[in-house]
């Protein structure tokens, strides 16, 4: 095989790996919106409890408004160990 039907070849396949990229990425299309809200309490100079509540909302092929489809919800209580004032360690 000659140089020249090498890069011919090389090329057309790099240009059909970009254009079927293009078809799969154009047929889906989703929208997401996240909230989260954490509340720290300090225990003692170490330690700290903590709640962190979240939900994530996102559009479906069948459903166009963000806020119909809830994707995500969580609710995450733990506590936390200050090994340095600078680091923390969370122990869930």
């Amino acid at each position: 095989m000659s140089l020249a039907r090498i890069l011919r070849f090389i090329t057309l396949i790099a240009f059909f790996s970009f254009a079927f990229h293009l078809l799969i990425n154009a047929q889906t299309r989703y929208t997401q919106f996240s909230n989260e809200v954490d509340l720290v309490r300090t225990i003692n100079d170490r330690w700290s409890a903590e709640l962190d509540i979240a939900n994530t909302f996102s559009t479906t092929p069948s459903e166009s408004n963000i806020f119909k489809t809830k994707s995500r919800q969580m609710l995450l209580a733990g506590r936390t160990f200050n090994f340095h004032p600078a680091g923390n360690f969370h122990p869930f």
